[in-house]
């Protein structure tokens, strides 16, 4: 019965051997944006607090948006997306706080199949806002571009700012800035009705939108 047990024991402590010795479990790939990829009320309200207490809407999203010929309007990227969607941000009563002067944000995050592909897009975009910079304009309407520095972020980083100006609306203010992370290229916008939105609020929802998606 002792070598029974003795037999018993050494064939349990290689069991155990042997379990300890397979490597742990990878997660698979992300193959869809999920709604934990944007940032909560809570961590945005941080950075915009008229927006404490209130909600965000998710849609879906096609692909991202580069100027086409002539500045005027925008295209698809060539490069397809594996998913995409877009976070809208909301007060305590439901509203836009566009409508209230403020400076109101938006996240977009694309999901691309390789790291390659997400680079590709985000080189496509840079490129042709830096072809327009300055002012481009068609029976009254117009746009103005120019090129946002920006700090260290993410893997890849451009940052834009346009100014449409409407004869009958008057002007509006984009800022947007789009940061790679791996696969995923995420576009964080701030639009405001009244002038630039503050450069320190365009960073920080930059920094917020790339760590939190992935």
């Amino acid at each position: 019965m002792h070598i029974i047990r003795a037999a018993s024991i050494g064939t349990a402590g290689l069991l155990a051997g042997a379990l300890l010795q397979i490597p742990p479990a990878t997660a698979a790939p992300a193959t869809t944006v999920r709604y934990d990829d944007f940032p909560t009320v809570r961590a945005i309200s941080r950075i915009f607090p008229s927006l404490a207490g209130g909600s965000r809407t998710r849609r879906g999203l096609g692909e991202p948006q580069r100027l086409s010929t002539g500045c005027l309007s925008f295209e698809d990227v060539s490069v397809r997306t594996r998913s995409s969607r877009i976070m809208l941000y909301s007060d305590a009563r439901g509203r836009d706080i566009y409508r209230r002067g403020k400076s109101s944000p938006s996240v977009l995050v694309y999901l691309y199949r390789t790291r390659g592909e997400a680079a590709a897009a985000l080189a496509q975009i840079r490129q042709t806002y830096i072809d327009c910079v300055g002012t481009h304009a068609n029976a009254g309407s117009g746009s103005a571009f120019s090129v946002v520095p920006l700090p260290a972020l993410g893997q890849g980083r451009f940052g834009a700012r346009r100014v449409v100006t409407d004869p009958i609306t008057g002007s509006d203010w984009f800022s947007t800035v789009w940061v790679r992370k791996g696969r995923y290229l995420v576009e964080s916008v701030l639009h405001r009705d009244k002038g630039a939105p503050p450069r320190a609020s365009v960073l920080k929802l930059a920094r917020l939108s790339s760590r939190s998606v992935g």
